[in-house]
């Protein structure tokens, strides 16, 4: 079935280069959360954990080395919609995107498309300021007290509630500008149980047993993991991608025959990434190593010929500029820098920055990282230098001397950030938002 809803997908994604259509296309920007890249088969993982996603990149823009401005969803979430590096840090702060702010869905409704959200994490309310600009903002679990007694949410509801969305249309005539949010992918790991099945390597087991004590050994977040248990968690976690990718290729085989996808930008991205023990640790917001800053990034565009794979470093916060200039709304004035344009070449940046803070992130041990081509500096909660060379190291396992030559270009992208840097929230948040940040694995 996934490989019929792949191959009948595709057509549609390359069938208009030839005779683009008048109207502004719709946008579709798809955002699952704590999917590190390198789990994907597109990003060369040997596992088949995204048939979908590489049946979309035959046909799309790739982003070889996309990265996030940080490890946990609020920040990098604020970072996607206001187009500047995150401004806010704080776990539980009042407002993440101040009221005043001109957001990715503001700048769209101003250009006469209709916006609407699908969120399935509960900790991205409207309070925060992530509602700005979206005609509807529709959550999936809920905001609410509560969360964590509930089981997570799966892809499928979000599908649900977004093929009804754009069949409810009050105005067909409108393009649209919709924003999904998938939780998958995020701990814990909670795929259904056929499909946990076929990425299980550990023999015969209760598989919903072993879902239930690897997922609580994950959870504790204390001792690390043992070999046998980061291997669990690994199952799990990318049986938990096949099934998002899954229902992913359901979800543009209903749009493709309602009709939808013919004149549709797509865009699928992450928030972060996910340790699976890869440095001692597990799951995010607590490390800037590659496994959780890395994130995937394909972009499809009605006039897209075919696959084409961009290596330069390109930062989450320039998706916002980049889908506004595609959808025909360069005169947006949009921050960041449109990383596709059809009327001029898009100049190579590379370099990228993430940030923590260690002072409200319990058990956060790094503070900033900047990576300047293939040199990565991260700058650790005690302030001590690591240097890594990720072409000779992608997995960040042996420091390299030298580390000092990158600390003026570091102190410089600081000195430029506190200018615009908001003051962090004296209030400490409610037990509401406790709640469900804790049931999300935050620490703070």
């Amino acid at each position: 079935m996934l490989i019929a809803v792949t191959a009948g997908l595709l057509p549609s994604l390359a069938g208009c280069s030839r005779d683009p259509p008048a109207q502004r296309p719709n946008v579709l920007l798809i955002v699952i959360d704590a999917l590190r890249a390198d789990h994907l088969g597109v990003y060369g993982y040997a596992r088949p954990t995204s048939p979908t996603l590489e049946g979309v990149a035959r046909h799309a823009t790739l982003f070889v080395r996309a990265h996030s401005a940080t490890s946990w969803t609020n920040p990098s979430v604020e970072s996607l919609f206001t187009g500047e590096h995150p401004r806010i840090l704080k776990p539980g702060a009042a407002q993440f995107i101040p009221p005043d702010t001109r957001t990715l869905a503001a700048a769209f409704l101003e250009g006469g498309y209709r916006t609407g959200a699908i969120i399935a994490n509960p900790v991205l309310a409207p309070s925060i300021g992530m509602a700005q600009g979206f005609e509807a903002y529709l959550p999936v679990s809920g905001w609410v007290q509560g969360w964590s007694k509930r089981p997570k949410e799966p892809a499928e509801l979000v599908n649900d509630a977004a093929v009804h969305w754009l069949r409810d249309a009050p105005q067909p005539s409108r393009p649209w500008f919709l924003y999904l949010h998938y939780m998958d992918t995020h701990w814990p790991y909670t795929p259904p149980v056929t499909t946990a099945q076929r990425f299980w390597r550990s023999g015969e087991a209760d598989i919903p047993a072993m879902m239930q004590a690897v997922n609580a050994r994950v959870g504790e977040r204390q001792g690390g993991l043992t070999a046998d248990e980061a291997r669990q968690a690994t199952d799990l976690y990318d049986a938990a991608i096949a099934h998002v990718d899954a229902q992913l290729g359901q979800l543009f085989a209903t749009l493709e025959t309602a009709g939808q996808l013919a004149n549709t930008i797509i865009c699928i991205t992450a928030d972060h990434g996910e340790e699976l023990g890869d440095h001692g640790g597990v799951r995010h917001a607590r490390t800037l190593y590659e496994e959780v800053l890395h994130i995937p990034l394909l972009i499809v565009t009605p006039r897209t010929a075919g696959a084409e794979r961009i290596a330069h470093l390109v930062q989450l916060s320039d998706v916002g500029r980049t889908l506004l200039d595609l959808a025909g709304l360069s005169s947006s004035k949009f921050p960041g820098r449109s990383l596709l344009r059809a009327d001029q070449a898009v100049p190579a940046a590379d370099s990228a920055f993430a940030e923590l803070d260690p002072g409200f992130l319990t058990g956060a041990l790094h503070h900033y990282a900047l990576l300047e081509g293939t040199q990565k500096l991260i700058v650790t909660a005690e302030g001590h230098d690591q240097l890594f060379d990720l072409a000779r190291d992608p997995g960040e396992q042996h420091e390299q001397p030298g580390g000092q030559a990158l600390l003026p270009i570091l102190q410089t992208r600081l000195a430029a950030l506190a200018a615009a840097r908001l003051p962090q929230p004296a209030s400490t948040p409610d037990e509401t938002t406790r709640e469900r940040l804790r049931a999300l694995g935050y620490e703070f």
